[in-house]
């Protein structure tokens, strides 16, 4: 992996490759992030489970 560094002065733009420690840090920081990510779409398919359930709930009282 690489990042890419600027020298805000002359704008001079380099690739340096990313030391190992770096390489786990990133590895760690993705790795949290798809944990986050699979938790939020988790939340998100129980908030829509819970809206089909009040929508069926409603269209029983509608019905009566």
């Amino acid at each position: 992996m690489k990042r890419i560094e600027v020298n805000l002065a002359t704008g001079e733009t380099t690739e340096v490759e990313l030391s190992a420690e770096e390489q786990a840090q990133a590895q760690a920081q993705y790795a949290a992030w798809e944990i986050e990510e699979a938790a939020r779409q988790a939340a998100a398919a129980a908030e829509e489970a819970r809206q089909a359930k009040f929508q069926e709930w409603l269209a029983t009282q509608e019905a009566q």
